[in-house]
């Protein structure tokens, strides 16, 4: 999943790069964010580190596609 979900979207930003597309809309998660630890009073927001769950290869994907998001940006 990680060729496909990682570096299929890394060529996708390159390609929209590339050739100038103003635009590009990809749909992120919530498991891109480091867990809130338990009774933490803070809400998880865009500010929330980006570190996934490393136990999930879903979160930890999304949490490097975020990243790649930040260097496309």
């Amino acid at each position: 999943t990680r060729s496909v979900n990682v570096e299929g979207s890394k060529r996708v930003f390159r390609a929209a790069a590339e050739e100038g597309v103003a635009t590009v809309v990809h749909a992120s998660s919530i498991a891109a964010y480091a867990p809130a630890l338990p009774g933490d009073p803070d809400p998880v927001d865009e500010r929330w580190p980006i570190a996934g769950v490393p136990t999930s290869f879903y979160a930890t994907e999304k949490a490097l596609v975020e990243e790649a998001l930040d260097r496309f940006e």
